[in-house]
């Protein structure tokens, strides 16, 4: 744990830290509105007792734009007890597996909050689990066993009218309905099991893992009433079960990283059925990422993923192939005070696109600065919801 050296103490030692920031944003095109307007207080406790080790972490928000989104968040808390080479980790924690950088193909324990889409750091969009984690701990070996009793699932704004980002809007012509009933219920019974063994070998750190879930972000299906003028939604689940390993080799300053994961049973939607008539298939998700370090603070990487579908394809909803990309580059200058970036995801199929764009700059060692753009662009795929919602914003960030 940074900060902390685990050994026998006398007395506890308790660390509180943590920021505040500011955050607002308005749309580029017309109406020309408020996005967000999102402030926050972060506060992390961190407390070492023995070879105890507690932490939490909270968020209080007020946003007067997304008013859903006003109140206290208890982000993490869990307790950690090491023991030789065993570490317990039991509570709310942000569980990752993988080696890919925003896109999730071996790393989906730990699902993602859509309340803004993909606008907040990517750290702030993970939803935490409440799951039991016993590793197993070498110089060249680790072996990891994950318990979720209780699985959470992607969180999506539906029919929010104080939320730009909110899908399935109603209007004066077209109301929506949405059904939830199909989530999955908060009981035993559905809970995740998974286990992944590391190795960091000479050259080479690979992974290899396997993961009783869900999909955790739902497939939707649309019913018209009788007249016409109510569309009611229905989210669908089913478990998931995934085999995958990942890999990562440090070459110079290059770092070629991968993934690969088989889906058993994946959902997928029927064309031109009955309302709420879904399948299952299997599918292979690859991933292949490089990263280049040239040297003075230039960070430049680049990911392709893929996912292919098996069997026939004709009678559902999704394209048999489908591809992301993504790319990144920054730059930090002035002595490491003004740091130019983009991250742009890339829907290859569709032409669709997400960039976020930004300049940091530190005001100080606790404050610090940032204007920004982010860019959608689609009239198919996943980014063609949000078309409209590019948007200039600013942000602040005090930390203590």
């Amino acid at each position: 744990i940074p900060g902390f050296i685990f050994s026998q103490q006398s007395k506890a030692k308790l660390n509180f830290s943590g920021f505040i920031d500011a955050y607002y944003a308005v749309r580029s095109s017309s109406p020309n509105d408020l996005m967000s307007t999102r402030n926050r207080l972060r506060g992390e406790l961190k407390m070492l007792n023995g070879n105890s080790y507690f932490f939490t972490s909270f968020n209080i928000f007020n946003n007067n734009t997304i008013t859903s989104q006003n109140g206290f968040e208890l982000r993490e808390a869990y307790l950690e007890y090491p023991l030789n080479s065993w570490n317990l980790k039991i509570g709310r924690q942000i569980i990752t597996w993988g080696v890919a950088d925003a896109v999730q193909i071996t790393d989906i324990i730990s699902p993602l909050d859509f309340t803004e889409y993909l606008t907040r750091d990517y750290d702030d969009i993970r939803v935490p689990s409440n799951a039991i984690k016993i590793s197993y701990n070498k110089p060249k070996v680790q072996f990891e066993f994950v318990y979720v009793p209780i699985p959470s699932f992607t969180d999506i704004p539906y029919n929010d009218e104080d939320n730009p980002w909110s899908i399935f809007k109603s209007t004066s012509n077209i109301q929506f309905e949405i059904n939830t009933d199909n989530k999955p219920d908060k009981k035993l019974k559905n809970s995740e099991i998974g286990s992944r063994i590391s190795f960091f070998l000479s050259g080479i750190d690979i992974s290899v893992s396997a993961l009783h879930s869900w999909n955790k972000t739902p497939v939707f299906s649309e019913n018209f009433s009788k007249d016409t003028d109510t569309v009611n939604i229905s989210t669908h689940y089913n478990r998931l079960d995934i085999l995958s390993t990942d890999f990562s080799i440090p070459k110079g300053d290059v770092v070629l990283r991968g993934e690969a994961a088989y889906y058993f049973n994946e959902i997928q939607l029927l064309k031109n059925q009955l309302p709420d008539k879904t399948t299952t298939k299997n599918s292979l998700n690859l991933l292949l990422g490089i990263d280049w370090y040239p040297g003075n603070e230039w960070n430049i990487s680049y990911q392709h993923s893929i996912k292919v579908i098996d069997g026939n394809t004709t009678f559902i909803n999704t394209d048999k192939i489908t591809n992301l990309a993504t790319f990144n580059i920054s730059k930090s200058l002035v002595r490491s005070t003004l740091k130019l970036s983009t991250f742009a995801y890339f829907d290859l199929d569709n032409s669709g696109l997400y960039d976020r764009s930004s300049i940091e700059y530190a005001l100080s060692d606790t404050i610090n600065l940032f204007v920004g753009y982010d860019w959608f662009k689609g009239d198919k795929g996943v980014f063609s919801p949000y078309k409209n919602n590019s948007e200039f914003w600013l942000k602040a960030k005090y930390s203590f």
